[in-house]
């Protein structure tokens, strides 16, 4: 049975509108039911391979398909499966070690856990959670290739483990890097979209309600209603749903393979105190170890961009402070977007 559609037709992947069309009137011709009753299952299937091929956009979404899966097919033969693992006695690294280090990332002092996973190594080569952290710094560096050989060396040094196997399969589904790039510009696009009308559909519904505060008027948020409450957290689910959606965030973990908080939950925890303040941190944590990751980069991002438009809106109405909304209003935004990043990922595994 042919594998693609443009096997189906008897073309080469490369053919155009034309030759496509010309195939499908010789093979509709010969394999109509009418003229050949045995010959339908085959012309089910030319006329299915012609839907897909006669239209340019699903064509070259079809093309991309195919070439996705052939990128993945060459990863699982150029991947060397994991060996069996030896059957001896192993020393262990000393627990405290171990516990340190999923300290260490979790604070985002990435270059010591770095340096105290190496050291473990040089005296425990075999020490799997070493490994993992390795390969939990260098994916939160977007170095994909290093993370894929990290995390492929803890499953080699402890087959069993499912968090580590886990992290070795979703780098290795990874696409190509420059169709990935090319794709994810167009989805930023539509996610930028997707958070900015949102926003504005937020700031019409504040800027109409006539809803009374709903707290005292000595406290930080003295103008706050419970329409404004709902709309920074709705703003912050789209922000997750439509980032994940594009394919601009990694996907969701509460900890690192070697356990310890991620790093975008633990500035979670900062953000529930003050959103600008976890942006701070986070901004001085990369600065300082000259990295930043990718995800947590375009969840802040998003967050500020709908809390900014969100803030502006709110100028428009006759109860709300804007300077209260943007002071605070982020730590609604950014919970919401984490929730909306684990739910939408939860989904789509």
């Amino acid at each position: 049975m042919p594998r693609t559609h443009y096997e189906t037709l008897g073309l080469h992947p490369r053919a155009n509108s034309d030759e496509i069309r010309r195939a499908f009137r010789r093979l509709a011709l010969e394999l109509h039911p009418d003229r050949n009753p045995r010959g339908r299952d085959r012309f089910e299937a030319v006329l299915a391979a012609y839907e897909v091929l006669k239209d340019p956009d699903s064509k070259r979404r079809y093309d991309q398909m195919l070439q996705l899966e052939r990128e993945r097919e060459e990863r699982a033969h150029r991947a060397p499966p994991p060996p069996k693992p030896e059957v001896r006695t192993i020393p262990k690294v000393q627990a405290p070690d171990v516990a340190r280090l999923g300290v260490l990332y979790s604070r985002g002092q990435f270059d010591q856990a770095e340096a105290m996973a190496r050291q473990i190594l040089k005296q425990h080569p075999r020490e799997a959670r070493a490994y993992a952290v390795l390969g939990d710094i260098a994916r939160s560096r977007g170095l994909r290739d290093q993370a894929v050989n990290f995390y492929g060396r803890a499953v080699q040094m402890d087959p069993g483990n499912s968090a580590y196997l886990r992290r070795y399969e979703e780098l290795l589904a990874v696409s190509n890097p420059q169709a990935a790039g090319v794709e994810a510009g167009g989805s930023g696009v539509a996610a930028s979209l997707a958070i900015g009308g949102i926003s504005v559909l937020a700031c019409v519904y504040l800027a109409l309600s006539k809803e009374p505060a709903i707290f005292t008027s000595a406290s930080l948020i003295s103008t706050w209603t419970l329409g404004l409450v709902g709309m920074l957290f709705f703003v912050g689910l789209t922000v997750g749903i439509a980032l994940s959606l594009a394919g601009q965030l990694d996907q969701f973990h509460i900890s690192g393979a070697v356990g310890g908080v991620a790093p975008t939950i633990a500035l979670g925890a900062v953000a529930i105190v003050n959103f600008w303040l976890a942006v701070g941190l986070y901004a001085a944590l990369a600065f300082f170890q000259r990295s930043a990751n990718p995800s947590a980069t375009r969840l802040f991002v998003g967050a500020a961009a709908g809390l900014t438009l969100v803030g502006l809106g709110s100028s428009l109405s006759p109860v709300l402070s804007p300077l209260q909304v943007f002071l605070w209003g982020g730590n609604l935004v950014y919970i919401g977007a984490l929730v909306g990043w684990m739910v939408l990922d939860s989904l789509k595994r």
